[in-house]
């Protein structure tokens, strides 16, 4: 069995990295005057520990060094703040624009209207309805 944890300098590093990651991210959103894209928050945080935890495992380490926090770093810039800040995680929980949010409300408020709770319809069966009603013009999307 092998369960790496962070080693205490590990965890020190990342907590000077979180902050800092965190602080950059409110000047961002100050300067632009805009919440950020992309939140940077102890889900975040937590799953860079699970990262460097892994990362620690795959060598059969006990513990989690500072080496696997910067990997685990590494892979959390390429992974996902580089695609958010190019636009790759558009409607990914968390990433949508405000107008892309107000079309999901609006689907979902759709779907419910025309299926009955509880029943159980394919997705095919949705999107051929979807696409039976814009062929009549009945379906829109407004915020009501």
């Amino acid at each position: 069995k092998c369960g790496p944890r962070l080693s205490s300098d590990a965890a020190e590093k990342l907590k000077s990295r979180y902050v800092l990651m965190r602080n950059g991210a409110r000047e961002h959103e100050q300067t632009i005057k805009k919440k950020s894209t992309i939140p940077i928050t102890i889900r975040q945080l937590e799953a860079i520990i699970r990262i460097a935890e892994s990362l620690a495992k795959m060598q059969l380490q006990p513990f989690a060094t500072e080496a696997h926090i910067d990997e685990a770093l590494r892979l959390f810039q390429v992974s996902t703040l580089d695609a958010a800040m190019s636009g790759t995680l558009a409607g990914a929980e968390g990433f949508t624009s405000e107008e892309e949010h107000q079309m999901l409300v609006c689907i979902e408020k759709q779907i419910k209207r025309r299926f009955a709770i509880g029943c159980q319809v394919s997705e095919f069966n949705i999107l051929q309805d979807f696409l039976k009603q814009l062929s009549f013009g009945s379906v829109q999307f407004n915020k009501s």
